[in-house]
Order: C-alpha cells, then structure tokens, then sequence
C-alpha cells in the first residue's frame, strides 16, 4: 500500500546508472520524440520512481515499459497506463501492431503466410486474397500471444492485471 513518505531513489549506484532513473529517461525521451505524454507527476523522478516501484514486474532484469497496453489510443506514462512486459512477449504485442510482417508476396501475387512460434517459422498457407492472409496471420498470433502471456504469467513475469489487459486487447493492437 502506497504511504506518503518514499525513499530517495538514486540516478547512479557504485557508478552505474540505475534502472528506474533509465526508464525515467528512457519515457521522458519517447515523450519528446513523439506521439507520447506522461502524468505531469512524473516531472519529478523522485515522483516517477516511487510510483513504479509499486507497479510489477519493473525490477526483472529486460522488462520493457508500455503505456499503451490498457487503452492502446492513450499513449500516456502514468501510473494507472503502464506495465511491464518480458521482452520475448513485448516483441510479440508489438509486432501485433505491423500485421504484414509474416506476409510474403510470391512472384504469381499470392500471400504466403507464415509465422514464428516457439523459435521455429511456420508455415500457415497460401492466399489469393490479401485480407484472407492478415486475418490468418492474426488469428494465429493471437492465439500464441496468449500462450506466451499465460506462461509469463504463471513464472510470475506479469501480473493478473496485464494478463487481462494483453489478453483482451489483443484485437486492437
């Protein structure tokens, strides 16, 4: 349970850079650069470190943060946006959002499907209409985010509260 009191969070440690201040800058930069926003709160890292140390899964080592995973129009860092994601299932929702990825295009103009799974590409057919090949393509990866999802669930990568979140949004990404 959150309190009002909260450590002082440190930028460098035994001359490291630490994590949570690279993630600090890390949002703060992705905000400049683009289509992205955070909680005025977040201003302050001391504010920003004390508030994700409460999210989960942001000390395992190779998390990624998203603030788009809950409302993928949102675009916003804020304690109620983000989560964190191994980076194995990241790649997958993020790949979600470029449907064309597993799509080859044959010299006859046919879409050849394929996916990979579990280390290995698959090869899921071949169609002559290109939306018959996204629909294809997505409802396999669907069904594989979902698998790689449960399993980071249940190595306890990724809370319940995410595990929704993947799961239900995966249509939208």
């Amino acid at each position: 349970m959150k309190t009002d009191t909260f450590e002082h969070w440190k930028k460098t440690e035994n001359g490291k850079t630490t994590r949570v201040y690279r993630l600090w800058c890390n949002m703060k930069m992705r905000c400049e650069e683009g289509d992205y926003s955070y909680d005025v709160r977040w201003e302050n890292f001391q504010t920003f470190a004390w508030d994700i140390s409460f999210l989960y899964g942001w000390r395992i080592n190779g998390s990624v943060m998203v603030c788009d995973l809950f409302d993928t129009y949102n675009r916003r860092f804020g304690y109620d946006t983000v989560a964190f994601l191994p980076k194995n299932l990241y790649g997958l929702v993020n790949g979600m959002k470029t449907p064309t990825s597993g799509i080859r295009i044959t010299k006859s103009l046919k879409y050849q499907v394929y996916v990979r799974k579990y280390g290995k590409v698959l090869y899921l057919g071949t169609y002559e209409n290109y939306n018959s090949a996204v629909l294809t393509y997505r409802n396999e990866l669907n069904g594989y985010i979902t698998d790689v999802a449960y399993r980071c669930f249940r190595h306890e990568e990724i809370d319940e509260r995410t595990l929704k979140a993947i799961i239900s949004n995966k249509e939208c990404l």
